[in-house]
């Protein structure tokens, strides 16, 4: 009977163990933790020619978790104010576009350890884009007077993203976070492909 007795004890301390303990020695740094990172953005289009290029500097940030053995779960928010600038055309003297995009992600992928204090996050999300925006130009017309005539618009739709990215462990909290995304939005004309660039600080919690 004692020898039952340690041994269901054995088998629950072992049991409780495998759910409380930190990361696995082998493990990313990770692991069983959950994440949160904010930061900048840069923002280069990859389909010249279309109306409203939203990519420009931006701000966003990550909240995620990661389970035993890697998998990563996690929620991307970018916002990306943008003002186009002057731009010319014929029969205009200028074209003015300024606005916001905003995209939301939820993102699943993977934690791979490369070293005790680097890991390289892969992962693809799927969300939505949202954006809006006010174009004014300045018409001229066959008398040669001049109007300025101004139009905005709401375009939410979908979103599709894949990601890479290093964190870098530098202390027992926080960590440093770069990141590469190919994002394609459909949130201005029928599709803003683009590529993102972020770097972040991130907290381990």
């Amino acid at each position: 009977m004692t020898r039952i007795c340690i041994a269901v004890g054995g088998l629950a301390c072992g049991v409780a163990l495998l759910v409380v303990s930190p990361a696995r020695a082998g493990g990313p740094f990770t692991e069983r933790h959950s994440t949160a990172t904010i930061g900048g953005r840069r923002g280069l289009a990859l389909a010249p020619g279309v109306s409203a290029t939203p990519w420009a500097y931006g701000l966003g940030a990550h909240l995620g978790y990661t389970v035993y053995g890697g998998t990563y779960f996690g929620l991307a928010v970018d916002s990306y104010p943008f003002d186009q600038g002057e731009e010319h055309y014929p029969g205009t003297q200028e074209v003015r576009i300024t606005g916001y995009l905003g995209t939301a992600l939820a993102e699943l992928g993977y934690d791979w350890r490369l070293t005790k204090w680097l890991v390289l996050r892969t992962t693809g999300g799927l969300g939505a884009a949202w954006g809006s925006y006010e174009l004014c130009s300045e018409q001229t017309d066959t008398e040669g007077d001049t109007e300025t005539v101004c139009e905005d618009g709401k375009n939410p739709r979908g979103a599709v993203g894949l990601k890479l990215a290093p964190l870098v462990h530098i202390s027992k909290r926080m960590f440093l976070l770069g990141n590469t995304e190919w994002l394609i939005d459909t949130g201005f004309d029928d599709r803003t492909t683009g590529v993102v660039f972020a770097f972040d600080f991130g907290w381990r919690f």
